[in-house]
């Protein structure tokens, strides 16, 4: 399997958050829970439903978001379907794949999303891109999860 890794930033409800932030992996029956809370089931995305576990290097909630470093491509994945069809939820996150793109995604509080794909081996175009995402995230956010959400090569 191709490694992925990024920040992501979950709005969910707090039991949910809780039990993500304490364990070393997120469970298949934990990220099914966050599909359910977006309205959606984790059957739907076939490279995640068959996933034990969803690898996690870093968790942190502070009771309004969960603050995830993650590590595989199943979550690409999961934040693409998790934006493209879910609800009732929030989403941020940047993710790099070892070959050579990023992909990018918001499911904001008030519905927006955005989704992107940069190809590091088209070219420039990635502070394009990256800035534009930014630019969807509110700054309180930014400020307050930078460690999250910036990549420092990407400034």
């Amino acid at each position: 399997m191709s490694e992925a890794f990024g920040g992501v930033l979950f709005k969910v409800s707090g039991d949910l958050a809780k039990t993500m932030e304490h364990h070393e992996n997120v469970l298949n029956e934990t990220m099914s829970k966050l599909f359910q809370e977006a309205g959606l089931n984790i059957a739907d995305v076939p490279e995640a439903k068959n996933t034990k576990e969803f690898m996690l290097e870093e968790a942190d909630y502070d009771n309004d978001y969960l603050a995830l470093e993650i590590f595989g491509e199943e979550w690409m994945n999961c934040c693409q379907f998790l934006v493209k069809n879910g609800s009732d939820i929030e989403v941020y996150s940047s993710i790099f794949h070892e070959h050579n793109y990023t992909e990018y995604y918001i499911l904001s509080a008030d519905g927006e999303r955005f989704f992107d794909c940069f190809d590091g081996e088209s070219g420039d175009g990635n502070n394009q891109v990256n800035a534009a995402w930014l630019a969807k995230i509110p700054p309180a956010l930014i400020a307050k999860y930078k460690d999250f959400l910036v990549d420092e090569d990407d400034d």
